[in-house]
This record gives structure tokens, sequence and C-alpha cells, in this order.
């Protein structure tokens, strides 16, 4: 078995010490399990679904919301919030042009 090392911002890991040992478990058997259930869900050539793909790279912030739900069809945050869950994704960082777009908006009110 090898041993990995990976760069964790301090307060994630603390946080995730205190979950771990609350469900009377490691790390190391968490990050395991997180690991392979990716591997299962889109590890293998030709187990990925095209939409899982598209909400992966949502969750990424590589995908911006509007263009996402209209590109999965799909008209409420309420599909798109049940969508994330199924896949077992977390909720998004922003994409780097909507946020941009807020910031304009609100430099917008700001400035008028």
């Amino acid at each position: 078995m090898s041993n990995i090392t990976f760069a964790i911002d301090d307060d994630l890991l603390r946080k995730s010490k205190v979950a771990a040992a609350q469900m009377d478990t490691s790390l190391n058997a968490i990050v395991r399990t997180l690991l392979l259930g990716f591997i299962e869900s889109v590890g293998e050539k030709g187990r990925q679904s095209e939409n899982y793909r598209k909400l992966l790279n949502f969750s990424l912030g590589k995908v911006a919301y509007r263009p996402l739900m209209k590109d999965l069809n799909i008209d409420s945050d309420e599909s798109l919030f049940l969508m994330m869950c199924g896949a077992g994704l977390p909720m998004p960082s922003l994409a780097e042009e909507e946020t941009q777009r807020m910031v304009d908006i609100i430099g917008n009110v700001i400035g008028a």
C-alpha cells in the first residue's frame, strides 16, 4: 500500500478529524472510501455520463450556472440541487465568469 501527501486547509483538516472521530473511523478510511466512490462513478472510461461530467465541471467551478441550466434543460434551482445530490457532488464554487458578473453588478449598484 502506498502513502501519499497532499495539502489541505487547516480548518478543513480540523473539522475532518472531528467528524472522523465522531464516526469512530479514520481520515484514511474516509479518503479511501471517497476515492473508491469517485472511481466507481467517473474513473472508468465509458462509465461517465455526459450529464455527470457537466455537473462535475459545475461543482468544480468550471461551468457557470446559467449555461449549465440551459444545457441540462432544467428550469429550477431545486432540480439542479437534486441532480447534484443524486450525483453525490458538493455544491459548486462559482465559475470565474459568474463571479466577475456578480462583481460587475455590485460595482454598478455601488457606483450608481
